[in-house]
């Protein structure tokens, strides 16, 4: 597992002291701002400049350091402000967008923020960068080339998904291909635009076609689950108002719980786990007395996950010792329902034997005002970015759900920490609804680096 070296310090003192970085950034300093999307990175260059950071700008720009980038907005723009402080932009201009699919994109959409300077260069690489989306019926990076490129990148993209239509490599239309264009110049105009310039041209008529013959199946979709719906609300069983639905149509019965809960279908458990009564968890609690089927055992908890054990015993400590790893995971999410003392021995066990998530999710009940600081100090274990991104989810949800622990000081970890932007957004957000933002932190959000600014 890669380790990342510039997510945790070496010292827990450095932990427990949060506090407003210091200027200038040493060179960790900075490339654990460009990693974690600190405003201090752009604050760092805007008053200092980044001569000799630029080797670290360009790393940024070329490949993508956000955590989850499916989730978490792009950075597009504060890394191309970093580019033209560190003067870096023609280095940028020659670099062929490479790495895996995600910093393709994220290359390509840098490169487009200095499409007004570098016109002809920018639509030209990122013309050339375009490919097929793997496993998808798409291209990319379409969105940043529709977005700077006109009518002329229309037509390119058009043309381009219309060889790959014709030659098989993609089954149908994406109904997304143009939405940046038309976010940009209006809804519908792609299409407006496309067949004035089209002609005859045979690759963007077989777009239209495409298209076509997607929203017929998309409407004969629609139709079919209406004529679904209709004739359940006749039968007298209306689909019910989730985005899941149980086999068969119906809730099952106790028996059927202990019975068949065990499919490994999320869609399953997520549902029941959140409606169960308790004389249905007494039964699944009864389930776990008697089976030795890891799956089966696993499948179980995840039932208790909402509401913990109906009746804890010391002997439900046992799962966390189970061989099987998913297993005391799910024993941990079950377990932290529950605040016995026992518990709690547990959880700062974990904590000091470097077992920090599993540790601080176990105490998220049963953790007393004082186990704070001994909690942040568990900190200093450096790891790789998932499992620091593990930490500051537990210590989320601890400030979410324990008042009384102190949750100014762990939403303050979880924004100097986390890894993940969207952790990072859900501590400023708690902190201002608390209203326990420090100063510091409100002037470092106005450089935001995950575009969510002072928002």
């Amino acid at each position: 597992m890669v380790r990342d070296e510039h997510l945790f310090p070496a010292s827990a003192t450095e932990h427990t002291l949060i506090g407003p970085p210091t200027y200038p950034l040493d060179r960790d300093a900075f490339r654990r701002a460009l990693r974690t999307g600190h405003g201090r990175a752009l604050i760092h260059a805007r008053r200092y400049g980044l001569k000799g950071f630029e080797d670290d700008v360009l790393e940024a720009a070329i490949q993508d350091l956000r955590f989850d980038g499916q989730l978490e907005p792009s950075r597009e723009v504060p890394i191309a402000e970093l580019c033209a402080i560190a003067g870096i932009v023609e280095r940028l201009l020659d670099k062929d967008p490479t790495g895996n699919d995600d910093c393709i994109e994220h290359h390509c959409e840098v490169l487009a923020q200095f499409h007004a300077e570098y016109p002809d260069r920018v639509i030209q690489v990122l013309k050339e960068s375009m490919r097929p989306w793997p496993g998808c019926h798409s291209l990319f990076p379409v969105d940043p080339l529709l977005e700077v490129g006109g009518r002329d990148a229309l037509l390119f993209v058009a043309r381009r998904f219309g060889e790959l239509l014709i030659d098989g490599s993609v089954e149908r239309f994406d109904e997304y291909l143009f939405f940046a264009y038309e976010e940009v110049h209006g809804k519908g105009k792609a299409w407006i635009d496309l067949d004035a310039m089209a002609g005859d041209d045979p690759l963007v008529r077989a777009c239209f076609d495409a298209r076509r013959d997607r929203d017929q199946e998309l409407l004969e979709m629609k139709l079919e689950r209406d004529a679904r719906r209709r004739a359940g609300e006749a039968a007298g069983k209306p689909e019910p108002k989730t985005r899941f639905s149980w086999p068969g149509g119906a809730r099952p019965t106790i028996e059927q719980s202990v019975r068949d809960l065990t499919s490994g279908d999320f869609n399953y458990f997520y549902p029941w786990t959140k409606t169960s009564t308790l004389e249905e968890r007494d039964a699944v609690e009864q389930l776990l007395q008697t089976v030795d089927d890891p799956n089966r055992i696993r499948d179980a908890l995840r039932c208790l996950r909402e509401h913990g054990f109906p009746n804890f015993e010391p002997g439900h400590l046992r799962f966390l010792h189970h061989e099987n790893d998913e297993v005391r995971w799910w024993a941990g999410e079950v377990l932290a329902n529950n605040s016995s003392p026992l518990i709690r021995e547990e959880g700062l066990r974990r904590i000091d034997e470097s077992e920090f998530s599993l540790g601080v999710t176990l105490l998220t009940h049963s953790a007393l005002p004082e186990d704070t600081d001994r909690i942040l100090s568990a900190l200093e274990e450096p790891g790789d970015r998932d499992a620091v991104h593990d930490r500051v989810l537990a210590l989320l949800e601890m400030a979410k759900d324990r008042p009384e622990m102190n949750p100014e000081r762990l939403l303050q970890h979880v924004y100097e920490w986390s890894p993940c932007g969207n952790c990072h957004h859900k501590a400023v957000d708690a902190m201002k609804a608390s209203d326990s933002l420090p100063a510091w932190i409100q002037d470092e959000l106005q450089a935001d680096m995950h575009a969510w600014g002072d928002s």
